[in-house]
C-alpha cells in the first residue's frame, strides 16, 4: 500500500491491529482520507475502516467500554459541565457575578488545564491569591464534590479515568498504539501512556511531517495585525508552491472564530469581501460556529432560561 499525502508511516502504524490516536479531529480525518485513497488506488472495492481516532474520541470510547456497564455512570457533555460550573459558582459567590458566562468559560479552561497537568485541587486552594483565584478554588471544590456525588465524568477527567481502568484491567488496550500530531504530551496523557506500556502495549509517538528548519519570531502592534500578517505569510508560501497546505494556529480561536477568519483573509486576499467567493473559501477555519450562536438555538435557549429566571 502506498499511502498518499506523505503519511508513509501509516501502513506500519495500522498493521497487525494497530490503533492511531491523533491530537485533533482534523488530522484523524486527513489520515482516514489518505488511507481510503490508498485502498482505492490499489484497486480495492471494499476494506475495513482503519482504527484512527482523535484523542478525545479514543478516550470516550475506552471510558464507555470500562464504565458503560455501571448504571450510575454518566459522562458529562460540554454544556452540562458548564451548567454544573454555573451552579457551583452560584453556591460560593457572595455577590452576583457581573459576567457569569465569561467567568464560567475561564473556570472550564482552568479546570481542564489543572487536569491536563495533574494539579491537585488542594494545591489550587492553597496557592490561590487573588479574589478571582479564590473564587475559582471554592467553586472547583464544589464542582469536584458534585462530580463525585453524582458519579459524573467530565471531559478533563477522561485521561485519568481511563488510566485507572487500564491499571485495574477493566479494559483491554490494543497491542499497538501510535500517537500522531502531538507537539508535547501533558502529564495526564503521559501517565495514561505509561499505564498502557505497563499493560503490554507497544506505544510510539510519531512525527506526521518534517519539522520546519526556518523558525522566526515576529512582533506586531496588535493581535489584528498579527493575524493579517499570518494570512499574507500563507499567501506568499502558496504563490511559491500552490501544492502546499499551510496551517495557522490561533490560540484564541474559540472566542471568536469568525473574526479571526476575517482578519486572516484580509492578509491572504485583501478585498476578499468584494471578490469571487473562491477567495473566502481559500481560508478554511477548523473551529466551527458555536451552536448557541445560531438564532434558532439562541432563541430556544432563551425560552428555556425563562423557565428558571426572569428575562432582562
Amino acid at each position: 500500500m502506498n499511502v498518499a499525502h506523505g503519511y508513509t508511516w501509516l501502513e506500519e502504524a495500522l498493521a497487525n491491529g494497530g490503533v492511531v490516536v491523533t491530537a485533533s479531529r482534523r488530522l484523524a480525518r486527513a489520515l482516514r482520507t489518505a488511507f481510503d485513497e490508498a485502498q482505492s488506488d490499489a484497486g480495492l472495492d471494499a476494506w475495513a475502516s482503519p482504527d484512527i481516532h482523535s484523542i478525545h474520541a479514543w478516550l470516550v470510547n475506552l471510558a464507555d467500554q470500562g464504565l458503560g456497564t455501571a448504571h450510575s455512570y454518566l459522562r458529562l457533555g460540554e454544556h452540562a459541565a458548564a451548567q454544573l460550573w454555573q451552579q457551583s459558582l452560584d453556591e460560593v459567590a457572595r455577590d452576583p457575578l457581573p459576567n457569569r458566562a465569561g467567568f464560567v468559560r475561564h473556570c472550564v479552561e482552568a479546570w481542564s488545564r489543572c487536569a491536563d497537568w495533574c494539579v491537585p485541587l488542594d494545591d489550587v486552594m492553597q496557592y490561590a491569591r487573588s479574589p478571582d483565584e479564590r473564587l475559582f478554588a471554592r467553586a472547583a471544590k464544589v464542582y469536584a464534590e458534585s462530580l463525585e456525588a453524582g458519579q459524573l465524568l467530565d471531559a478533563p477527567g477522561l485521561a485519568a479515568a481511563v488510566r485507572e481502568l487500564v491499571r485495574g484491567e477493566r479494559i483491554r488496550v490494543p497491542d499497538k498504539l501510535r500517537f500522531a500530531g502531538f507537539d508535547r504530551l501533558t502529564p495526564a496523557l503521559q501517565r495514561l501512556i505509561d499505564a498502557c506500556i505497563t499493560a503490554g502495549c507497544d506505544v510510539a509517538l510519531l512525527e506526521t511531517g518534517e519539522r520546519a528548519a526556518d523558525i522566526r519570531r515576529c512582533t506586531f502592534p496588535d493581535p489584528n495585525a498579527e493575524l493579517r500578517a499570518a494570512g499574507a505569510w500563507a499567501r506568499g508560501l502558496l504563490l511559491q508552491d500552490p501544492a502546499l497546505r499551510v496551517g495557522i494556529v490561533s490560540s484564541d480561536l474559540q472566542n471568536d472564530a469568525v473574526a479571526t477568519a476575517h482578519l486572516v483573509r484580509d492578509g491572504f486576499a485583501p478585498g476578499w469581501q468584494y471578490a469571487d467567493p473562491y477567495f473566502a473559501a481559500a481560508v478554511n477555519v477548523s473551529y466551527g460556529q458555536r451552536l448557541s450562536d445560531y438564532p434558532a438555538i439562541a432563541f430556544a435557549l432563551t425560552l428555556l432560561r425563562w423557565t428558571c429566571t426572569p428575562l432582562t
